[in-house]
């Protein structure tokens, strides 16, 4: 048995791969560090699992490797998370005789490893890397570490290709801190995203969707948002996600006042309910509040009417609204089904705080809230120091925050932000859009129309040609936790700062005092 740690970089856009693969593997030094020659292989493993994916769902995995002739068997299981890295222990066995032979023995090996009761174990994926493998050593000390550079491809037992994807892995030697200071280097030198999700993991959500594996009883979720085209973008995924059931969508004012909020959530039902071939069991919509204190709008970003300026020739929507009120709404809907149901607030948190206020005996039945809003480590979008949903409504975010502490009732309601710091690393870009729309998409076609000026805001102040999904990875997050990766932190709300107001504090020094 062996340990060992590695570090994961990903790309925000996968299309310039290529280009920083040929860089980092054709330059002889970077920070410091000197490049001590290349060499180049394919590996092909062969994943093994029970029809409904337990290994996964333990962290662990069982493959067949094949590099040049030789085949292994390896058992890995990820035990511990440290920062950024994760640590494995791998069990590794040569096999010298066919593959398909050998499922009777790696099953029986495998029960040594993992407990799968009686279930059996079949080819679940066939994942084919492409690794270009370099050798770091550092100038000022003979030590050095390896550095794959990963083209991988996805493909089922059937041969069928479902995905492509890029990574680095920086493989740790035991004591070195030259991974912790060259990763440092990739980050700032090409933006690379760190992540701890292994290659089989990345895929597993897509293989369990394409297995049938995503039904089970879905999620009951409340979605509170300002719609806006991200919200619009988070509606559009919520409503085609069998893994949730979006029992209602309640309106705030943030980046349009709440009337107009509530009339693009009609619209964007009214464009579901035209879609060919589906059923889509319709949420209640109910109309909320605004901040007691005025706060600037986001029409400058999403359009005059939130979604591109398309409300203007639409005219009246034809889904209905519900007669009640937003919080009486969610208090309603907290009761009837007590700690099953998900509240995901894309806005301002205007409505979970008046429902604290109102009925909080309801909003402790609240089963967790998913809030996308606050910035922790980077700097803000509405002002340096604040993102727009906290800064629009900073004293209800800060109900809602004491509230989900239980301070008064020692009753803890878990409360999770995700923030700018996450949401700015996953992007939608516009030839892709495109791409799809030109293929006669509907979805597509829709999205370019009401995307447009959004994405056109991004293209003219920041250069990216296409926009941020920050509403979209909250509702992801709650399909998918694994798409992101949380920690804890005491958190706090500036409420009272002239240049800091909205601001969200994440308390992470090591030593308190």
């Amino acid at each position: 048995m062996a340990m060992e740690r590695e570090c994961k970089l990903i790309f925000r856009d996968d299309t310039l791969a290529p280009k920083i693969f040929e860089i980092l593997s054709t330059t002889s030094t970077i920070g410091g560090y000197n490049n001590k020659g290349k060499r180049e292989w394919v590996i092909e493993d062969v994943y093994f699992d029970t029809p409904d994916l337990t290994l996964e769902r333990l962290n662990c995995v069982c493959r067949v490797r094949k590099i040049g002739k030789k085949r292994y068997l390896e058992f890995k299981r990820r035990i511990v998370d440290a920062g950024y890295k994760a640590c494995y222990e791998r069990n590794r066995f040569p096999i010298n005789t066919p593959l398909w032979s050998q499922i009777p023995i790696i099953r029986e090996r495998l029960g040594k490893f993992v407990d799968l009761g009686d279930k059996e174990i079949e080819h679940v994926l066939t994942v084919r890397t492409n690794r270009t493998e370099i050798f770091w050593e550092a100038s000022f000390s003979p030590s050095g570490f390896l550095m794959h550079l990963d083209e991988v491809h996805y493909t089922l037992p059937t041969s069928d290709v479902i995905d492509t994807q890029f990574e680095v892995e920086l493989k740790e030697p035991p004591d070195s801190v030259n991974v912790d200071v060259f990763r440092e280097i990739l980050l700032n030198l090409f933006g690379l995203i760190p992540i701890r999700r292994s290659k089989l993991s990345r895929c597993s959500r897509l293989l369990r969707r394409i297995r049938g594996l995503t039904a089970g009883v879905p999620q009951k979720v409340i979605l509170d948002m300002d719609p806006g085209v991200d919200d619009a973008l988070a509606i559009l995924l919520a409503m085609n996600s069998p893994e949730i059931e979006v029992l209602a969508i309640t309106t705030v004012a943030g980046n349009i006042d709440a009337e107009s909020s509530a009339r693009n959530t009609r619209i964007i039902m009214d464009f579901l309910r035209t879609q060919p071939g589906k059923h889509f069991s319709i949420p209640i919509i109910a109309q909320g509040c605004a901040p007691e204190t005025s706060r600037q709008d986001a029409t400058d970003v999403h359009g005059p009417d939130g979604l591109g300026g398309i409300s203007l020739e639409w005219g009246e929507p034809r889904t209905p609204m519900a007669e009640r009120n937003a919080v009486e709404l969610i208090g309603e809907l907290l009761t009837e089904h007590p700690k099953e149901v998900t509240i995901i607030a894309t806005g301002p948190l205007t409505n979970i705080a008046q429902c604290i206020r109102r009925c909080p005996d309801a909003m402790r039945q609240v089963k967790e809230l998913v809030v996308m809003g606050g910035v922790f480590f980077e700097s803000g979008n509405r002002t340096q120091a604040a993102e727009f949903n906290i800064h629009a409504d900073p004293k209800s975010a800060k109900v809602v925050l004491e509230f989900c502490r239980g301070l008064e009732t020692d009753e803890i309601i878990p409360l999770t932000f995700v923030g700018l710091d996450v949401t700015r690393q996953v992007r939608l870009r516009r030839e892709w859009v495109h791409a799809l729309g030109d293929k006669g998409n509907p979805v597509a076609l829709f999205v370019r129309r009401f995307a447009a000026h959004y994405m056109d805001f991004y293209r003219k102040n920041e250069g990216l040609n296409g926009c941020y999904l920050h509403d979209p990875l909250a509702v992801g997050y709650v399909i998918d936790p694994t798409l992101c990766e949380m920690e804890r932190y005491h958190v706090e709300i500036e409420t009272q700062g002239e240049i800091t107001n909205g601001m969200t504090i994440a308390d992470y020094r090591p030593t308190q005092i």
